[in-house]
């Protein structure tokens, strides 16, 4: 499926300029909806936890055990657009299509996954360290919306027992369907539900460091049956191992973004050291000027972990390669008879 697209702009806030959405954003559902104060309204209708984000539901302390409140922008930039819809006295509100920052990139390869699953099957995915299942239920959130016919598999696997109680909320809450590891994702375990499907259209990776030795050893598997990978990587020495391993197994990538090499920019000037008493606060212009950020066709990013997205070769051909430089809406058909 070929469909011309829009310039509809999307926001860099780091260099406060604006760029054309990729032409996925533009198949993403941002509708009005009754505005529920403890819940996030996310696209396509996706309702989390406000507390979960945001610190400023949450009496400021953070949720989880990672504090994306101010390590996102997207994330709190969400947080106080529905803290500003609250004090307006609002009844509805609606998400605005996401700012550019370092989950962008992922979000496109996440609904384009959903896009391009196959109308004879159900979509399969996986998300490895899912905190409360925050690429599983966009997912299913933008299925949902878009490609309602289809059914669907959700495998989440999470360490925390805390965050796994976040997901059972976020779960019943959205109403999706899902399977829920509470544990750390190893080779056998992963291994063990691979062996349980035929094929996978997406698997999500963010394990803090351990995504090095369950790439290598389940290798294999996954390229007889994977359509996609994204993969987070946790050091630079991880981020070169893991791209060697899939430019040796012949995978394409979409996109390749090396761990940060200067996290001390990123803690000082993104996170405003938020961990000090007093933080100090973001300051933009510092990382532009020291260049601790990463190209993208939307402009500069600042970012810390590395990030890959591959594609199989033995399901994707490579005229029909999802790129972040698309300007149409491009959605290739799965090689399933190889």
């Amino acid at each position: 499926m070929i469909r011309a697209s829009s310039c509809v702009q999307a926001v860099n806030f780091l260099v406060n300029e604006t760029f054309c959405h990729h032409p996925v954003m533009l198949e993403v559902d941002t509708q009005y909806r009754v505005l529920e104060p403890d819940y996030l309204l996310e696209w396509n209708g996706l309702k989390v936890p406000a507390a979960f984000d945001c610190d400023i539901f949450n009496n400021g302390r953070h949720w989880g055990n990672h504090f994306y409140f101010y390590e996102v922008p997207s994330r709190w930039s969400m947080c106080w657009s529905h803290y500003a819809a609250m004090k307006s006295g609002m009844r509805l509100e609606r998400p605005e299509l996401p700012i550019v920052d370092d989950e962008y990139s992922e979000q496109v390869a996440v609904y384009h996954s959903v896009l391009r699953a196959s109308a004879t099957q159900p979509f399969v995915m996986a998300e490895l360290g899912a905190r409360w299942g925050t690429w599983g239920s966009r997912a299913i959130a933008f299925l949902k919306q878009r490609r309602p016919e289809l059914s669907y598999k959700l495998e989440l696997v999470e360490a925390f027992p805390n965050n796994c109680r976040g997901v059972e909320q976020v779960m019943h809450k959205n109403q999706i369907d899902f399977s829920l590891r509470c544990e750390r994702a190893t080779t056998e375990s992963i291994g063990a539900w691979l062996a349980t499907v035929d094929h996978v259209d997406l698997i999500d990776i963010d394990i803090q460091g351990a995504e090095d030795q369950l790439l290598h050893r389940l290798s294999t598997e996954m390229s007889r049956k994977v359509y996609r990978l994204i993969i987070g990587t946790h050091s630079p020495g991880i981020h070169r191992s893991v791209e060697r391993l899939f430019r040796h197994l012949g995978w394409y990538f979409i996109w390749n973004v090396p761990h940060q090499h200067d996290t001390e920019c990123i803690q000082a000037y993104l996170r405003g050291r938020y961990r000090q008493h007093p933080p100090t606060g973001a300051s933009l212009d510092e990382i532009v000027r020291k260049g601790c950020y990463h190209m993208t066709p939307r402009g500069p990013v600042a970012h810390w972990d590395g990030e890959l997205i591959v594609d199989n070769p033995k399901f994707v051909h490579p005229r029909e390669l999802l790129s972040m430089n698309d300007t149409v809406l491009m959605v290739g058909s799965l090689l399933l008879g190889s």
